[in-house]
């Protein structure tokens, strides 16, 4: 029996109606003095990383490409990032794929060095809701419409007030003006920003998931896993919330494997709008030494939930050369046990370590000899979802030549 007809990824969170997000990149002003006459040009990176990526949709999702997102950036030593929109919003009317495809997108301009992203404030996303909300109203539409209440009867004007979009410092954007409250009425404190400010200082994974989570201000979730490559120290700096993840091959073997982040089974840490959220302080973050020759697999739980380690092990790129192959092998591998009812899948497995299975009459009903003996049956079968994986091998850079 496939685990898919009996188990339902759902939102973590309440309901909540979407909105667009408008982002546009500014480059970073340029600091560096060009080298003077006769000095040595600053060493090239001495590491990089060559990508090659694959999306496979749902079937049901593919005429509007699927709710995971992922990018992969050359600035550096390579930067790449996966997020999985959490489907169940679609029960609301949203479409998941906005808010995985609005955080990726802003995740990649903050590590791409972007000085400055325009986004919608929650205070315009307020404003564009129908007057007195949609029907049945709307949980967020009111919390922002109290919020901005008390804070119109103070002194102080409402920071959230609708204005024009404008440019905001992807260092500085956060929740810090809105008062949240649990279903108890009890303070939500919001986190401080995990970026330091100082534009001199390396942006890294965790802060480029917690900006692009503070950018995003619009209903819906997902996971999300970040990572980037330090070109000259060959360290990899990565990010994990969720059930997406990363895994390291050396040698033909595994090296590392992230591991998955739940609240319980089947709902995962996740990002989304506050207070229903999890923030970029509660992922996991991981500074890992790659060489030459390293390959490095990050994918979705479409994947992951689908195809064995062992499997990811074996259809790993080897070379530079093989990243687009060994992406499209394993997307195609995963959608196949996706759909087979008797593969004994990763996302099976784990249901039953959690002590979920058929019930006992569906066990009669599938039971059989194996080797002779006599076998009820058991929870089996892939899990149909969106499956995304990005390939990468770590190379030398090749070295800039020098000033003459």
């Amino acid at each position: 029996m496939s685990c898919r007809a009996q188990f339902h990824r759902a939102p973590c969170a309440a309901a909540r109606r979407p909105a667009p997000l408008f982002a546009r990149c500014e480059a970073a002003p340029a600091t560096a003095a060009s080298p003077a006459a006769g000095t040595a040009a600053p060493a090239a990176p001495r590491l990089r990383l060559q990508f090659g990526a694959k999306n496979i949709p749902h079937p049901r999702k593919a005429h509007y490409g699927g709710e995971d997102a992922f990018f992969v950036s050359e600035v550096g030593g390579g930067r790449a990032g996966i997020a999985d929109g959490v489907g169940g919003w679609q029960e609301a009317g949203i479409n998941p794929a906005d808010y995985s495809k609005n955080l990726m997108a802003t995740a990649r301009q903050y590590l791409e060095e972007c000085s400055t992203v325009a986004v919608m404030s929650t205070g315009e996303w307020l404003a564009s809701q129908p007057e007195g909300g949609p029907p049945g109203g709307d949980p967020l539409a009111a919390e922002l419409a109290a919020t901005q209440a008390a804070r119109a009867a103070g002194a102080a004007p409402a920071p959230s007030a609708p204005a024009p979009s404008a440019p905001a410092s992807l260092r500085g954007d956060d929740w810090s003006s809105l008062k949240l409250y649990d279903s108890e009425g009890r303070r939500i404190e919001v986190p401080p920003p995990l970026a330091s400010g100082d534009p001199a200082a390396p942006r890294t994974a965790q802060e480029a998931l917690d900006v692009a989570h503070r950018a995003t201000r619009l209903p819906g979730s997902s996971t999300a896993c970040v990572l980037r490559l330090d070109a000259s120290s060959g360290l990899l700096d990565a990010a994990n919330l969720g059930d997406s993840g990363f895994i390291i091959v050396r040698d033909g073997r595994l090296h590392f494997q992230s591991p998955a982040m739940q609240h319980f089974f089947d709902c995962p840490l996740q990002f989304g709008m506050p207070p229903d959220t999890d923030w970029a302080r509660d992922a996991a973050v991981f500074s890992l030494e790659v060489r030459p020759g390293d390959a490095i697999v990050l994918a979705t739980d479409g994947l992951l939930d689908n195809l064995p380690v062992e499997d990811i092990v074996r259809l790993a790129p080897r070379s530079a050369d093989e990243v687009e192959a060994a992406a499209a092998a394993m997307a195609d591998l995963a959608r196949r046990n996706s759909e087979d009812p008797e593969f004994e899948s990763p996302y099976t497995r784990e249901a039953l370590e959690e002590g979920l299975d058929i019930p006992i009459w569906e066990k009669l009903r599938t039971a059989s000899f194996k080797d002779g003996k006599f076998q009820l049956g058991k929870l089996r079968g892939g899990k149909m979802d969106d499956i995304t994986v990005v390939c990468a091998v770590v190379t030398e850079a090749d070295p800039a030549p020098a000033a003459t």
